[in-house]
């Protein structure tokens, strides 16, 4: 072939959301995206999520909603067919724009408008917002030609998406804390537990970790932040780093285990435990 022939095949990697009290950034930190969750209820209709270029280049982003399933460990993975009790909620959303261009240091609205009252809904809906970085198609060095003359360039697709969750009436969730164990390895003391879920709702909240010992003042040791458990696993296990006081003997007190809820800012408790400090 006289003519070479570029073939853009690309490679998408989608980043899932972050903490609420960290900005969720995308590669490098040139995109920011505030707030890195949303829960709409009641009598919402509306929500806005502002994209941050935080670059000093000219960046395209595309707009979309996947499915996420997440699995007991805490990975997730798309899916195609919503599981019994986990229904989608990209079919019942509308987001404006699909596609947008920031300049540098520029701040884009994207706006989200539910379809349907949450009052006529039964349950919790979720679906991820998702943003992708499109590149520049630029011709570079580096290109690999196979004997026909065609030039591969492989482009990755840089992507961060949120979760959007809707819920509709008559939902609700408790949580409680199983299978609690500490224990000592090569990257120090940890706490491994699960939390179980019952009811129709998503569990989102912090894990802390306290060591109490006699009248003495509880000794926060350890906490994970946004901890949640989405519909339709019924428990999470999460696993948390301890910095255990220098004075800490195995044995001596009891750890507190509190599972906070994360969507209301007092953050009150939705489940605690207390076991035996004994590190195994």
């Amino acid at each position: 072939m006289k003519n070479i022939l570029k073939l853009m095949l690309f490679a998408l990697l989608v980043g899932l959301s972050t903490p609420p009290d960290i900005i969720a950034q995308g590669s490098g930190g040139e995109i920011m995206v505030v707030p890195t969750r949303l829960v709409l209820k009641d009598n919402d209709r509306t929500a806005e999520v502002n994209l941050i270029n935080n670059s000093d280049k000219r960046l395209t982003y595309r707009i979309d909603f996947i499915n996420l399933k997440m699995e007991p460990d805490g990975s997730v993975k798309t899916i195609e067919t919503p599981e019994e009790g986990a229904p989608f909620a990209d079919s019942i959303l509308r987001v404006t724009p699909r596609q947008l261009v920031l300049e540098p240091n520029q701040t884009q609205v994207v706006r989200l408008q539910i379809r349907r009252s949450l009052g006529t809904l039964t349950g919790e809906y979720r679906s991820h917002l998702r943003f992708q970085n499109i590149p520049e198609q630029t011709t570079e060095a580096g290109d690999t030609a196979n004997a026909e003359g065609i030039s591969i360039k492989l482009i990755p697709i840089y992507g961060i998406s949120i979760p959007v969750i809707l819920r509709g009436k008559d939902t609700q969730a408790k949580g409680e804390f199983r299978n609690i164990s500490f224990r000592q390895d090569t990257t120090g003391t940890n706490v491994i537990f699960d939390i179980t879920r019952t009811g129709n709702r998503s569990l989102f909240g912090e894990v802390e970790v306290s060591w109490v010992r006699d009248e003495e003042k509880p000794v926060k040791v350890g906490v994970v932040r946004n901890f949640a458990v989405y519909p339709p696993i019924g428990h999470r296990t999460g696993k948390i780093k301890l910095q255990l006081p220098s004075d800490f003997k195995s044995g001596e007190g009891q750890f507190r285990l509190v599972f906070k809820d994360g969507e209301v800012p007092e953050l009150p408790l939705i489940t605690e435990t207390t076991v035996p400090a004994v590190i195994q």
